[in-house]
């Protein structure tokens, strides 16, 4: 397993992080986004950072500074695996948005435990060198 669980995810822009363009017109930062579940020992929590490692972007343009650095995303699994709701919560709400309408839809490895919904975290971390 690689040590970055969202390697090789495709990224927002086709493979071209940092070519984004901020509402200004000019180009924006690109971030990576690390999802963690907001509590490890809720089995909801664990399957929505999951879901978001599976199948949420790799990178996205940064949010602004004032959005602070995270954001929340409340995601709800049927039993298929498929994410049929993802909620922003918490600061960046507007990025938290974003990227729920991204996972909404997508599916993961079905699951034994059936339906649930969790809280995941996200981070995001300015890429070097652009």
């Amino acid at each position: 397993m690689p040590d970055d669980p969202l390697a090789g995810l495709p990224t927002e822009d086709g493979g071209r992080p940092g070519k984004g363009k901020a509402g200004g017109g000019k180009p924006t930062a690109a971030c990576a986004v690390d999802g963690k579940p907001a509590n490890p020992r809720d089995i909801g929590d664990l399957r929505a950072a999951l879901a978001f490692v599976q199948r949420g972007p790799k990178s996205w343009p940064c949010p602004p500074r004032s959005s602070g650095n995270g954001a929340g995303l409340r995601i709800a699994i049927d039993g298929a695996g498929k994410v049929t709701a993802a909620e922003p919560t918490g600061p960046a709400s507007d990025v938290a948005a974003a990227l729920a309408k991204k996972l909404t839809g997508k599916s993961i490895a079905p699951r034994p435990e059936g339906s649930t919904a969790g809280t995941v975290l996200l981070t995001f971390t300015p890429s070097k060198g652009r």
